[in-house]
């Protein structure tokens, strides 16, 4: 079932702009920590996916090539999933994921408790 949203208009009859997408990006620096400032603002800029969206807009891209291009990305997605299933049906696959599941377990520092004794 389709859900039925109500799209507000203003009186010239356009719905209203979203400024919250123009907001520059902001990344306040704390006693004088840049490194810390400069990896936050990295990590926003990977999450909004900023750089990707600019190199598409940057060039244009021919419809053929864009076509191509989807097609090959469909294919690598599919022999992907056969790689994986072939994986899963020899028992391969759970065999990989607990060896990655004790090598972080073995990576990862151990918690110390709080407790006084």
């Amino acid at each position: 079932m389709k859900k039925v949203t109500k799209v507000e208009k203003t009186l010239s009859g356009f719905r209203p702009l979203d400024l919250d997408y123009f907001r520059p990006l902001e990344v306040i620096i704390r006693n004088g920590r840049v490194d810390e400032a400069a990896k936050i603002f990295k990590s926003i800029v990977q999450k909004e996916q900023i750089l990707t969206l600019y190199n598409e807009k940057s060039r244009y891209i021919k419809p053929s090539i864009k076509r191509r291009m989807k097609s090959a990305a469909a294919r690598q997605r599919i022999k992907a999933a056969e790689i994986k299933q072939k994986l899963i049906d020899s028992g391969e696959y759970e065999k990989r994921k607990l060896k990655k599941e004790q090598k972080r377990a073995k990576n990862k520092p151990e918690k110390k408790s709080n407790e006084n004794i």
